[in-house]
């Protein structure tokens, strides 16, 4: 298992892409380390446990995560939306069920302080 990766991918809104990369980077931390990254010393943990940012692009009409998680018949302006995807290393899991929803979902869900709600899991990881 070392050094495998999957993938989940989050749709962010944000009023810009600078800022949707800002709110990416705060779930990778989240969803792994749970502690501030500027304290952490080993390069181990920086380059491998941390969530590492895949892709960031803008939503496009056409995207399949436009209805994904919305009402029926609302409609939502796909402009001021991202879709991240961002890996995750397979250990972080512990290989159990529990932990792997926690590196998924974990406590980002939680953090409206810096999330406001804006982050959704978009997809299935698996």
């Amino acid at each position: 298992m070392k050094d495998e990766r999957f993938i989940v991918t989050y749709r962010i809104e944000a009023g810009s892409y600078e800022e949707a990369k800002a709110i990416a980077w705060a779930v990778q931390v989240e969803q792994t380390i749970e502690f501030p990254y500027e304290f952490i010393t080993d390069s181990y943990i920086k380059e491998n446990i941390t969530g590492r940012l895949e892709s960031l692009e803008p939503m496009g009409q056409g995207s399949a995560y436009v209805n994904v998680g919305v009402m029926p018949n609302a409609v939502i302006d796909v402009s001021r939306y991202y879709v991240a995807r961002i890996s995750y290393l397979v250990d972080t899991t512990a290989l159990e069920a529990t932990q792997f929803l926690n590196v998924v979902f974990g406590n980002s869900s939680l953090q409206t302080s810096y999330l406001g709600g804006r982050c959704r899991v978009m997809s299935n990881p698996l």
